[in-house]
């Protein structure tokens, strides 16, 4: 069983909890990007609440918050992730859709999980990386991996 209870919503990036939308305007500014929010095709926000369960029946130790926040947004050429938790704070992570490779997450048989495991290159990064990005059952969330996908295969 997971550690979380997601769920995961469609929504505008303007509708993204502020202090995610803050550090994405921020990210963009620092690096001299172009502006995302007009290009946004598409976007998730998902909520991840801490069950208990974890060593001893204790919340899982890796995450210091009870609830935490994701947000996925396709805005070609980024696919954009970005996290905020009250004690972990706000995590920023920008993608080129370009080689940029999906999954659906391939560890349910040992943590039984719900979501997508995206593998690319962050800017000024010299190897790739894979971040799971979990998402809960609702339509939204399959509706974001269709975009996903074919958003991805359209930047190839």
């Amino acid at each position: 069983m997971s550690d979380y209870n997601r769920s995961t919503r469609e929504c505008l990036i303007s509708q993204i909890r502020p202090e995610m939308l803050a550090a994405i305007r921020a990210y963009v500014e620092k690096n001299e990007l172009e502006e995302v929010e007009s290009g946004a095709k598409f976007c998730v926000e998902t909520t991840n609440e801490k069950k208990k369960g974890g060593l001893f029946g204790g919340p899982p130790a890796s995450d210091p918050d009870k609830v935490h926040y994701a947000a996925i947004v396709i805005t070609p050429p980024w696919f954009i992730g970005v996290t905020f938790g009250e004690k972990a704070g706000v995590t920023v992570t920008f993608m080129p859709l370009r080689n940029l490779e999906v999954k659906e997450y391939q560890f349910a048989h040992m943590i039984p999980d719900t979501g997508i495991e995206v593998t690319g290159f962050r800017p000024g990064d010299s190897e790739r990386g894979s971040i799971f990005w979990g998402l809960g059952t609702e339509p939204a969330a399959d509706r974001l991996r269709t975009t996903l996908k074919e958003v991805v295969a359209a930047a190839g």
